[in-house]
């Protein structure tokens, strides 16, 4: 038999996904984040993460240990041709890595040309043309960009407490803050992030709890909620004007999509498509009807 494996290695979790010689997808995994900032070159964070996914996939779909795959491609977050740990090494002598941004592009528009954002723990965007031309912007990581994404909003949340410690009584959200990270202090929880005890994925998974603090009426997360949906939109745009420059036609529809973990809220997503039509009045939004992985297990088919 014939298999393929696509995986999307996150910044907060890996997918893998499994799929046969008849284009039938037979098995679904996860594993855990892949990033490897901060790490040293003795990391097996990335190797392990995509060991775990897939054989959490291999198990889905009843396979046997030890089977090999025609082709694997792995789209990893920040991917730029460099692995900094250990090289993943997988059942398949065809393994492709490439940037997260590419296999949602093809989740997404499949070999066809059009814009994708990714607003999962952090923010990129990629976009093709017609002609095949291409382009990536922002990408740049929880130290120097990634606005709008999910580090972006827990930092900006226990940020905001922060500063309002400091010139006024504590608010709800200081309470709110203290409860999801169980700190007895703001400075505690400081201190508990530069120690590594708290790390980044932890502060990504508080951005949820801003939608909660939105429905409760706490002003200081639904700003920071627009100004997310704000950051995300115009990335979207932005990639859109700088692909496409004087070449495109007034008027003329500019498919565009948004994926990732923050995008599975309802409210959001939609202020999110609102503020990119403001944006790019040509602007087509397209729905994703698969996942990364999906489109990582479509290259593969193409490579293998």
């Amino acid at each position: 038999m014939t298999y393929y494996a696509g995986i999307d290695a996150g910044q907060s979790a890996t997918k893998a996904v499994i799929g046969d010689a008849e284009g039938r997808v037979i098995g679904h995994g996860s594993g855990p984040p892949a990033d490897e900032v901060a790490q040293s070159a003795a990391s097996t964070r990335l190797h392990d993460a995509l060991r775990v996914a897939l054989e959490d996939a291999s198990r889905d779909a009843g396979l046997q240990d030890g089977v090999q795959f025609r082709a694997i491609v792995a789209g990893i977050s920040g991917y730029e041709g460099r692995v900094y740990g250990h090289a993943p090494a997988l059942p398949s002598a065809n393994l492709q890595l490439v940037h997260d941004s590419i296999v949602a592009h093809v989740a997404a528009f499949g070999e066809g040309p059009g814009v994708v954002v990714i607003a999962g723990t952090g923010t990129v965007a990629y976009g093709t043309d017609a002609s095949g031309e291409s382009v990536t912007l922002g990408g740049w990581g929880y130290l120097f960009g990634d606005e709008g994404g999910a580090f972006w909003i827990g930092r900006r949340l226990i940020e905001r407490a922060m500063r309002d410690e400091d010139v006024a009584a504590p608010t709800r959200l200081e309470s709110a803050v203290l409860k999801h990270f169980d700190a007895s202090s703001l400075r505690a929880l400081a201190r508990a992030f530069y120690s590594g005890e708290i790390e980044r994925r932890h502060v990504a998974a508080f951005a949820q709890h801003a939608f909660e603090m939105q429905d409760q009426r706490i002003e200081e997360a639904a700003e920071i909620i627009r100004q997310a949906a704000d950051r995300v939109a115009a990335l979207g745009a932005q990639t859109a004007r700088r692909l496409h420059g004087n070449k495109r036609v007034l008027g003329e529809p500019a498919p565009l999509a948004f994926t990732g973990g923050l995008m599975r809220n309802a409210d959001f997503a939609r202020l999110v498509a609102a503020r990119a039509r403001d944006r790019l009045p040509e602007a087509v939004l397209v729905s994703l009807t698969r996942e990364p992985e999906e489109g990582a297990l479509a290259l593969a088919r193409r490579y293998g």
